[in-house]
């Protein structure tokens, strides 16, 4: 996942978590600044992910910062993060004002969105598996092979091929290709928006593919445009824009 960072009303990046990471570590990004991933309109304070935890202590331990407050003696100048080598982070304790958490909120997709993008995924997918069942027609015809065998062996097949397509596309990308289509993602459940992980939307797959059939009458019942594998697995599918705070 790529992130973009905001200091002084100036955005710098995409960049990946690791360059993130490494700006961290060299005093670039303190906890105060404004951060968001590239796939939805959320900012946060870059003290606020998980990941950079770690970063920061390191940041702590080569610079002597405080966690919370920063001073011009603190301040760390970095030329590289812009063209003309004079701009710097500079994060003065009265910073903490411009940089705010949350100015929008994740919007939820409706249910149409999400039917649309579920069909466009599956019509992919049944493209894919009918190449597979071609093939191995072609291989039982000429190989003689027994069908059962072949039976079982193309079941196994495409349903490790539908598990590891949405595991990595929920996982990695926030979205399949059907979502990316109709402009939704999935994060965790909150108005911080948090990216979802490889073993949730391992999770997250099993379950749409166990409840995925009766998710419209869930998401009428229930409401808040939220599936059962939604609930289950902390999850909510939003829009890639976002609404105002």
């Amino acid at each position: 996942m790529e992130y973009i960072v905001l200091v002084n009303g100036k955005e710098y990046g995409p960049i990946e978590q690791k360059t993130l990471v490494a700006w961290v570590e060299a005093g670039r990004i303190m906890h105060g600044t404004s951060v968001r991933n590239t796939l939805i309109d959320v900012w946060k304070k870059a003290g606020a992910y998980d990941f950079l935890s770690e970063a920061f202590e390191t940041q702590n331990i080569n610079f002597g910062l405080n966690k919370t407050t920063f001073n011009s003696a603190n301040t760390i100048e970095d030329d590289s993060l812009n063209e003309n080598k004079e701009e710097t982070l500079n994060i003065e304790e009265n910073d903490n004002k411009t940089s705010y958490e949350n100015p929008f909120y994740p919007d939820p997709a409706n249910i149409l969105q999400r039917f649309l993008a579920f069909i466009f995924d599956y019509v992919l997918l049944i493209l894919i598996i009918g190449f597979i069942l071609a093939l191995f027609i072609s291989l039982q015809n000429s190989l003689n092979l027994s069908v059962n065998f072949l039976f079982y062996l193309f079941f196994s097949i495409s349903f490790f091929i539908i598990i590891i397509y949405f595991t990595a596309c929920f996982g990695v990308f926030a979205q399949t290709v059907g979502m990316l289509f109709w402009g939704i993602i999935i994060v965790r459940k909150g108005d911080d928006a948090r990216p979802v992980y490889l073993l949730r939307a391992m999770f997250y797959t099993i379950f749409m593919l166990v409840f995925g059939i009766i998710s419209p009458v869930f998401i009428f019942t229930y409401g808040k445009n939220r599936s059962l594998h939604d609930v289950l697995t902390g999850i909510q599918v939003v829009k890639t824009s976002a609404r105002s705070k």
